[in-house]
């Protein structure tokens, strides 16, 4: 991956460019420009693009596998107080809808968030990318998180 084309995404029309994207089709890109992505499409090679045929792809739509290590797990299951094998499968599920907030620079990892106000959940992950195993090295869960609009619960039951 290179620091030009840091993000995922989906292609959402591909009619104009049938020989090089594909609808539903995940690629390497960045923003280049007001407008437009700079997208390693079909042919290898990174050409410009509309953004709005693309929208940002989410941690289970990336070529390959996402792996939780027991690492993660256990970090989990501490912060929610699930046993650790429940902890790894309802972690699993969040993180497959999670979205890229900063992609890997050098040898830091890549940062995925994953919100549910519904459920109460807002959780960051830390990814490593190896060829095409997404591996979750270290997950972090914000306490107090609420369901009700405005995010993170504070004393009183008020947001601040």
């Amino acid at each position: 991956m290179t620091d030009r084309h840091p993000g995922w995404y989906v292609c959402l029309d591909a009619s104009d460019y049938p020989a090089s994207l594909r609808e539903g089709g995940v690629y390497r890109g960045g923003p280049a420009g007001e407008d437009m992505l700079s997208i390693v499409d079909e042919s290898g090679e990174a050409y410009l693009y509309p953004d709005d045929r693309f929208r940002e792809a989410r941690l289970g739509e990336l070529p390959g596998c996402v792996y939780v290590t027991l690492r993660a797990a256990e970090e989990y299951a501490d912060a929610t107080g699930l046993e650790e094998e429940e902890a790894r499968r309802e972690l699993t599920r969040h993180l497959l809808e999670a979205r890229l907030t900063h992609p890997a620079v050098g040898e830091t990892p890549a940062l995925w968030r994953f919100r549910r106000r519904s459920a109460g959940v807002d959780l960051s992950a830390r990814v490593v990318e190896a060829d095409r195993l997404h591996v979750v090295t270290a997950v972090s869960v914000r306490p107090g998180y609420s369901p009700r609009r405005g995010g993170r619960a504070t004393a009183g039951g008020r947001d601040r």
